[in-house]
């Protein structure tokens, strides 16, 4: 039975996913199967992987309709057999010392998580690297279960609790209780980690860099956004203050930081949602009038005012249906680039 389990979802990624699948072939920690999940792939992405099988023993395929990435790292939760589980983006990679440093720090802790830091590598649309950015990621030791419920959303401040790429989990930890990830076309990996959260006792980080995630530019982002992504954002809200109710720790300075990470996303949502082509003041207002008519997006408001107190005048708009202002406001703002 191997270490390591490694689970990569492939969607359309003939491109570039030799560079992710080489990174796994040539690290110094060998102890790894890595599970390539192809989620109905329209390229030669299969066919890439089915080359890599041929001449690795330890690479799985799983071929299937594409779901999105949820689902298809849930197929590889099913078929993993290792000891520890990790995840990568099928267009990022792991530095070559990264997995020896990790299993053997997860085994000398026995850490049920471990967090540690990436790089991302911010691209232009002709995948020109224009900025690289990397993180501090601060040294925590957590031991027992109840100092991470009390200090959990403070975690939220510090370091990234949202992506599962910089984390190795106990496969033991999953798959006794029936861990999966939500069929979110976004954010899905953000509430995977908040299903997990509630069996963690032991919750370590290392401010080591060893994932590079590359980060497309804004356009690029937009045309990659589904329709539902509002949904997705008040799934991820909901499960976060869902699961605070259920360990008694509502406390108004709890509340505040998913309060805070949601209504940023609205923001988000003014600018990805709106595609350039065709941008024209009505679509502008149409779109924002559609977000602002969510009752739950209003409650969401009207909670954060009452948490904050002051607010800026765009979520004043918001809360209080202004959609004119709003859309000139964010309409100058787009043409303005």
């Amino acid at each position: 039975m191997p270490k390591l389990s490694i689970i990569i979802p492939v969607y359309n990624a003939e491109d570039f996913l030799y560079k992710s699948v080489d990174a796994v072939i040539n690290q110094t920690f060998q102890d790894w199967e890595l599970i390539l999940v192809n989620d109905g792939s329209r390229d030669e992405s299969l066919k890439k992987c089915q080359e890599y099988a041929e001449k690795e023993s330890r690479i799985k395929i799983i071929d299937k309709q594409n779901e999105g990435a949820g689902p298809a790292r849930n197929a590889g939760i099913s078929v993993a057999q290792g000891e520890y589980v990790t995840f990568i983006d099928a267009d990022d990679w792991m530095e070559v010392d990264a997995y020896k440093t990790l299993v053997d720090e997860m085994e000398k802790t026995d850490a049920d998580l471990l967090l540690f830091g990436m790089k991302t590598h911010v691209v232009d649309k002709n995948d020109s690297i224009v900025e690289m950015k990397e993180d501090d990621v601060p040294i925590i030791q957590i031991v027992e279960q109840k100092e991470f419920r009390n200090k959990w959303t403070s975690f939220y401040e510090k370091v990234n609790m949202d992506s599962v790429c910089n984390k190795i989990f106990k496969s033991s930890i999953i798959k006794s209780n029936g861990l999966n990830f939500p069929p979110l076309r976004r954010m899905q990996d953000g509430v995977f980690n908040m299903y997990y959260a509630e069996h963690v006792h032991h919750f370590i980080t290392l401010n080591k860099n060893f994932y590079n995630r590359k980060w497309n530019c804004i356009d690029t982002q937009r045309k990659k956004i589904p329709p539902h992504v509002l949904d997705c954002a008040l799934a991820y809200y909901k499960t976060a203050q869902s699961l605070l109710e259920k360990w008694g720790l509502e406390t108004a300075q709890n509340k505040r930081v998913f309060l805070e990470k949601i209504v940023e996303l609205l923001h988000v949502f003014e600018f990805v949602f709106i595609p350039k082509e065709g941008l024209s003041f009505s679509s502008v207002y149409n779109h924002l009038k559609s977000i602002n008519s969510n009752a739950e997006v209003h409650q969401i408001l009207k909670e954060y005012k009452k948490a904050k107190g002051k607010i800026r005048l765009k979520e004043k708009a918001m809360l209080n249906n202004w959609n004119l202002l709003l859309a000139f406001i964010t309409y100058r703002q787009i043409k303005k680039g």
